[in-house]
């Protein structure tokens, strides 16, 4: 196979993986891989595949060695953190995304995952560092501030988190874990009445997020105790 229709196979995969036609995806990495078993971005992509379906011990046994080889690639770092993630592996996880952001520091999501797992060690006060990074590079990053906004309640900064929530509620009224967060938050901080208010809209606009309803259920026996 010519390297101009390996691209074109490789092009024509990820749509689908991206459509979600995932095994007609794997399907063309796998037969890439059958003629050049090192190629590296196949092997990546099947990882990915792997995970889409479920089978984190693959992907991880795909991307463990990956990222060893392409210890410069920033994005394999990344996605091993994500798997090492779902495993519960959270030290692992972070010092994969460590190596991402310091090959990539413009990567905002890398920044948010090294938030994510330095909050799952526990490590407060490095998940905000992580996640006033990503906000940072990318400004109005959702989940980091969503996230960043969490840590603020879990050390007592109340005030300073619903200002920053009510900000990014302003500008993405529709985001569902910006609205759960700052509900959640105003009750942290005794303003029930408006929590509740949050959390009643929020489950009427988005039914099937199960935070809002054990929010908004947990409010209203306070509110008739």
């Amino acid at each position: 196979m010519d390297e101009n229709s390996l691209q074109d196979d490789l092009d024509r995969a990820r749509d689908w993986q991206k459509a979600g036609e995932v095994d007609r995806a794997a399907a063309v990495y796998q037969q890439i891989l059958s003629d050049q078993p090192d190629h590296q971005e196949a092997r990546h992509l099947l990882a990915i595949a792997d995970l889409q379906r479920g089978d984190v011990a693959a992907a991880i046994e795909r991307l463990e060695p990956l990222a060893a080889e392409a210890a410069d690639n920033a994005q394999y770092q990344n996605n091993l953190g994500n798997a090492y993630m779902m495993t519960g592996q959270h030290d692992d996880a972070a010092a994969c995304f460590r190596q991402t952001v310091a090959l990539d520091p413009g990567m905002a999501d890398g920044w948010h995952n090294l938030g994510n797992a330095e909050g799952a060690r526990k490590d407060l006060k490095a998940a905000e560092t992580a996640y006033r990074e990503a906000i940072a590079v990318q400004p109005g990053h959702l989940g980091a501030t969503a996230n960043l906004g969490t840590v603020l309640r879990l050390t007592d900064r109340l005030d300073e988190a619903i200002a920053l929530l009510r900000a990014a509620v302003a500008t993405t009224p529709l985001d569902v874990r910006l609205r759960h967060n700052l509900a959640d938050t105003l009750a942290a901080n005794g303003e029930t009445e408006e929590a509740l208010a949050l959390a009643e809209d929020l489950v009427a606009s988005a039914p099937d997020f199960t935070p809002a309803q054990t929010l908004r259920d947990r409010l209203r026996k306070g509110s008739a105790a």
